[in-house]
């Protein structure tokens, strides 16, 4: 009797869904070996470049990296910020007021630049104390830099909140603040549209200051990503990008959208604009739409060695593969995994689509080659295990199911059901309705899991227990094959009754199904309704020579 013994995939490793600050744009080269920044979920990994003394606060968690420096430079710089430091601290001892305020934010400035933040903070502190209105926002900005160095951004918000409580106009100022309040709250979008407003100046023929300034915001593009920013000044990409990303972090998903919109409008050359906006299409399940924006970013980004475009490549195939478009979904993984061999979401979820399109020898490679990027992903060991199982390799599957929860897989319904199925295979029915029960306590409402079971339960005899899975899964859904099987039962406690009415229901469903005539027949005969049961077999003979 035909059963459901359809194995039950963990879902594919999903797309990186957080959108790539337009900083982010240092990208891991395709040797890189397996490390706790392998594959993360943003497709590039997150780099704060501090060319300047006093580098931004980027959006998302910085690292203490800089930009490379020759030794010679870097000896020449702390040579300087030294020099700096001593002759503020002579002439410190002879000044008072303001020129005391000057030489206290100038040290504090060589400070922070040699990475002393907690005497930078020290040196300002003590400027606060001696300044007058007019040059309270410049030390309460210059404080605020070093808070966001230090990844403080609590306390750099407050700091930059301070600045623009003495200037309002300090676009600097609010762009900053929009950066720290990213990860951490909505308003971030306010602060981004302020900046906007501040920065809308009629265009006399130079850029305003605040725009001359915009290219030491969150530093971390490229030298030609730079380039193109400031030939976008004008339509202000970056304000509407940093809104966007605003807006994306809040999942505010609309209005992420329609920024990411505004900034394509201003700079179409841009390939971030386009994946990002991808993104937030696909979570909203368009996969269409977002396969368009990954489309335009790729054709945009492979001009450049400074974009992630394997992830590219992959967040489109996960777009195929959810339009079930498994052979463009596997060209694209491929694609990924020629410029980034060791991609992990590639080859995971390429194995996936080998799997729907029957390639298992195929799919357990590429699951092999996943297991060695990341030898103890459990969903990875799960789906090995499945893999195996389909091409009857039965004891290969229960160590890799086994393995699976060893590496932290907590065992769900899907894996009992495996499990069950396993041991199905393997002749061994006692086994599968205790693993089919056990699926089942973690997830009532596993069909199939339900419906294996009934079967395991006729097979170990146990036709009372059968009927009542078979009843429970009529409930979910009735099919021919199931009050088939469950008329079976019937039959064979001798619920004649029973069984010629589920007979009939499947008969109902699937007229020509000589099995459910036949077996009817017989129903009917013990009943002692001989012409019923003639009509039957005679019928189901017909059928049959059909």
């Amino acid at each position: 009797m035909a059963t459901f013994d359809k194995q039950q995939l963990r879902s594919p490793a999903t797309p990186a869904k957080e959108r790539i600050p337009i900083y982010k744009q240092q990208l891991r080269s395709p040797a890189t070996t397996p490390g706790k920044d392998m594959i993360p979920t943003t497709p590039t990994r997150e780099i704060t470049w501090q060319s300047q003394a006093m580098a931004a606060m980027v959006a998302r968690t910085p690292t203490n990296a800089t930009p490379p420096r020759s030794r010679s430079a870097r000896q020449r710089h702390e040579a300087k910020s030294e020099d700096v430091v001593a002759r503020t601290t002579r002439e410190l001892e002879h000044a008072s007021g303001e020129v005391a305020r000057a030489l206290r934010t100038e040290r504090a400035a060589a400070y922070a630049s040699t990475g002393n933040f907690e005497e930078a903070l020290a040196d300002l502190a003590a400027a606060l104390a001696l300044s007058k209105n007019g040059v309270r926002a410049s030390i309460h900005f210059q404080r605020a830099e070093v808070l966001a160095k230090q990844e403080r951004p609590e306390e750099a918000i407050q700091a930059y909140s301070a600045c623009l409580a003495e200037n309002p106009a300090h676009a600097r100022a609010a762009y900053r603040r929009a950066a720290c309040r990213n990860p951490l709250d909505a308003r971030a979008a306010d602060d981004y549209e302020a900046a906007l407003a501040l920065d809308a100046t009629p265009d006399t023929g130079a850029p305003s200051p605040s725009l001359q300034r915009r290219l030491s915001l969150r530093l971390g593009v490229d030298a030609y990503a730079a380039k193109l920013e400031e030939n976008a000044a004008k339509g202000q990409f970056r304000a509407h990008f940093d809104r966007a990303y605003a807006y994306d972090a809040a999942n505010d998903l609309p209005n992420a959208i329609s920024e990411y919109t505004a900034a394509i409008d201003v700079l179409p050359r841009h390939a971030l604009a386009w994946y990002n906006r991808g993104i937030c299409r696909q979570r909203q399940g368009d996969a269409a739409a977002a396969l368009d924006d990954f489309t335009h970013a790729i054709q945009r980004a492979e001009a450049s060695k400074n974009y992630p475009i394997a992830d590219f490549y992959h967040n489109r195939a996960f777009c195929k593969r959810k339009l079930a478009d498994f052979s463009g979904a596997i060209d694209d993984y491929s694609s990924a995994l020629t410029r980034d061999p060791s991609h992990f979401k590639a080859l995971y979820n390429r194995a996936f689509c080998l799997d729907a399109l029957g390639q298992r020898e195929a799919a357990l490679c590429d699951y092999e080659a996943a297991l060695v990027v990341e030898p103890g992903h459990a969903s990875a060991l799960h789906n090995k295990g499945v893999v195996l199982e389909k091409l009857g390799r039965l004891e290969d599957a229960v160590e890799a199911f086994d393995a699976a929860v060893d590496c932290g897989l907590v065992p769900g319904a899907d894996y009992h059901h495996a499990r069950g199925t396993n041991a199905r295979h393997r002749g061994d029915h006692a086994a599968a309705v205790a693993a089919f029960s056990a699926a089942l306590k973690l997830d009532p409402h596993h069909r199939t899991a339900r419906a294996n079971r009934a079967y395991a339960r006729r097979k170990i005899g146990d036709f009372v227990g059968a009927r009542r899975d078979y009843g429970k899964a009529l409930a979910d859904a009735p099919t021919a094959k199931l009050y088939n099987a469950r008329a079976y039962c019937s039959a064979k406690l001798e619920k004649f009754d029973a069984a010629v009415a589920d007979y009939t229901e499947a008969l109902r469903l699937d007229p020509a199904n000589a099995h459910a005539l036949h077996n009817r027949g017989i129903s009917y005969d013990r009943l002692g309704r001989d012409d019923e049961a003639a009509r039957d077999f005679e019928r189901a003979l017909e059928i049959e020579g059909q």
